[in-house]
C-alpha cells in the first residue's frame, strides 16, 4: 500500500511512461507531468518538514528548489548530487519554453533523464527533509530563530543575485541580505540570549523577503523591457517601419 501522496506520484510516473515520446504533442504533455511530479514533492516536503509556509505552491519550480537548496544547506553534513543541482531550473526553462511558443518540441533524452531521476531524487530530498526537521527539533528557541533569520536572508540573496543587474533594487536587496547575514553573525557571537537585536533583525530580515518577490519581480522586469520598448518606437517611429 502507497499514501495518497506517494500514489498520486506513482500515477503521473505511470502517466508518463504511457506517452510515446517520439511525438511532439506527447513530449510537450510530458513536461507538465514533470513539472506536476517535482514541485508537488517539492511544496508538500517544504510544508511538512521544511518549516516553509504554503506559498510553495504559488511558485516555479527554480524559486522552491532555490529555498529548499537553503534548508538543506544548512545541515552540518549536506551533500547535493551534482546531477539534481540543475534539475529543478532545466525543467523550469522547458516549460517556460513549452508554454510561450506552441512550435517548441521538448528534448526527448531530457525528459527521459528526468523521468529517470525522479524517483530516486524524490527519496533522497525526503531524506534530506526528515533530517532537516529532526535537527530543527532539537534546537533551542534562540538558535531555531537564528536559523530562521539566516535561512530567510539567504533565500533572498540568492533570489536577488540574478536579478541584480537588471534593476538597482535587486542589487540593493542583495547588499542588504548581505549586510544583514553579517550583523547575525555578529548578534549570534555576542551573546547566549534572545536579544531585542535579534528579534528586529528576524523581523527586518522577513520585510525584506516579502519585498523581493521573485514572480512579481519577473513580471515587473517585463514589462520595463515592454515599456523601453514602446518608448523607443515613439521616439524613433521611422526606425520600425521596415520591421
Amino acid at each position: 500500500m502507497c499514501d495518497d501522496s506517494d500514489c498520486d506520484d506513482s500515477m503521473l510516473l505511470d502517466t508518463f511512461d504511457q506517452l510515446n515520446l517520439e511525438e511532439i504533442g506527447p513530449r510537450r504533455i510530458a513536461v507538465y507531468i514533470l513539472e506536476d511530479y517535482y514541485g508537488k514533492a517539492m511544496a508538500d516536503l517544504s510544508r511538512e518538514n521544511l518549516g516553509i509556509d504554503g506559498r510553495m505552491r504559488e511558485m516555479n519550480l527554480k524559486s522552491q528548489w532555490g529555498k529548499i537548496k537553503v534548508r538543506i544547506q544548512s545541515l552540518d553534513q549536506h551533500s547535493i548530487p551534482d546531477e539534481y543541482h540543475s534539475i529543478a531550473p532545466s525543467l523550469k526553462e522547458i516549460r517556460d519554453n513549452v508554454a510561450h511558443d506552441y512550435d517548441y518540441e521538448p528534448p526527448k533524452s531530457h525528459l527521459e533523464d528526468l523521468r529517470e531521476y525522479a524517483p530516486q531524487w524524490k527519496a533522497w530530498l525526503t531524506d534530506q527533509a526528515h533530517e532537516y526537521q529532526e535537527v530543527r527539533q532539537e534546537l533551542s528557541a534562540r538558535q531555531t530563530l537564528i536559523q530562521m533569520t539566516r535561512n530567510t536572508l539567504q533565500e533572498v540573496e540568492q533570489e536577488s543575485e540574478w536579478l541584480s543587474s537588471s534593476a538597482s533594487f535587486f542589487e540593493e536587496a542583495h547588499d542588504d541580505a548581505q549586510e544583514m547575514l553579517t550583523e547575525l553573525d555578529r548578534i549570534e557571537n555576542s551573546s547566549n540570549r534572545i536579544t531585542t537585536e535579534l528579534v528586529h533583525l528576524f523581523s527586518d530580515a522577513k520585510e525584506l523577503s516579502q519585498e523581493v518577490n521573485y514572480d512579481e519581480a519577473v513580471e515587473a522586469l517585463v514589462e520595463q523591457e515592454r515599456q523601453r520598448q514602446v518608448d523607443a518606437y515613439l521616439e524613433e517611429p521611422w526606425l520600425y517601419e521596415d520591421m
